[in-house]
């Protein structure tokens, strides 16, 4: 196989893939769409925020609460460590990224606070 074969063949892939994901916001939007028809009779509606779904009062905000972990301790960011090497191993490199970033995050805000 030559190399613009190649090159041709990831083009190609590519351009699948995005066509799949356009039809499947248009497929989503859609589906969103009908279920808030249904739900209208009651003032509620479906919103798709970040991936998650919500059914909150027509025209409103959902407030998302979320626990706030103020327990950062060595033995948390050993244990952050620990699952990031597994991840790492495993091939789940978001996820280390996302764990690394945690780890920096963490000690900079526990040396910002011993400076204080």
């Amino acid at each position: 196989m030559l190399a613009s074969d190649n090159r041709d063949i990831i083009i190609s892939t590519l351009l699948g893939r995005v066509i799949d994901n356009c039809y499947f916001s248009k497929l989503r939007c859609n589906a969103i769409d009908k279920i808030n028809t249904i739900l209208c009779l009651g003032r509620n509606e479906l919103q798709c925020i970040h991936g998650n779904y919500y059914v909150v009062d027509t025209g409103k905000v959902p407030i998302i609460e979320a626990l706030n972990i103020k327990l950062i301790n060595i033995t948390y960011v050993q244990g952050l460590r620990e699952r990031c090497t597994e991840d790492f191993v495993s091939g789940n490199y978001d996820s280390v990224i996302t764990k690394s970033r945690t780890v920096i995050e963490e000690v900079l805000i526990y040396i910002c606070n011993k400076i204080k």
